[in-house]
């Protein structure tokens, strides 16, 4: 709710260093990083490491609330500092200095991500028409310990006949809904 959480409100509800659209992946000479220098010190870090110290001095971005107050200036720096050398580059460069970032994915840079098999959110599974898939385990843990991928979507009518079966109906009779079209029989499409 940002300034709006106060009574009367100091501004409208929202930060909009968040909302604006300049807070989005900067560009690098190969890709987008996502970047997160919000404190002044992460700033500071992130000038000097990004090669522009000069705008140390500069008044709309000495605080928080210079650059909330001069957030399209501060976005179009942000956001034009890192063009000039590769993802990789910023990313050791950028650790090196303490500022918070990560790479922005591509779909299949994505699944070769070293936190993301490290924390063993990216598995196998295997699908009963489909063969061998790749599979996301649910994120929410419990107990400290992650939830197992339950089974991967079944087939339309892959259960149909043992639900069937269990609900009391004879073979016949299903046999005789499946030929009707009134149920389907998954395992025989």
């Amino acid at each position: 709710m940002g300034r709006a959480s106060f009574d009367p409100a100091l501004g409208p509800p929202g930060d909009s260093r968040t909302l604006h659209p300049g807070n989005a992946p900067i560009p690098t000479s190969d890709g987008w990083l996502s970047v997160s220098a919000n404190t002044d010190g992460q700033v500071a870090a992130f000038l000097r490491a990004a090669g522009r110290a000069e705008a140390l001095n500069d008044p709309r971005f000495a605080s928080v609330t210079d650059r909330i107050a001069n957030v399209e200036a501060w976005f179009a720096l942000r956001n034009g500092a890192l063009r000039d050398n590769t993802s990789a580059y910023w990313l050791r460069t950028l650790a090196a200095a303490d500022v918070p970032a990560m790479p922005c994915h591509t779909l299949d840079s994505l699944m070769m991500d070293p936190h993301l098999q490290a924390a063993g959110l990216l598995g196998q599974g295997y699908h009963p028409t489909l063969g061998n898939v790749r599979t996301i385990r649910p994120t929410v843990l419990r107990d400290d310990q992650a939830d197992r991928c339950g089974r991967p979507a079944a087939p339309i009518g892959w259960d149909t006949v043992p639900v069937l079966s269990e609900a009391g109906f004879s073979d016949a009779e299903i046999a005789e809904l499946v030929a009707t079209g009134a149920a389907v029989d998954g395992h025989l499409a």
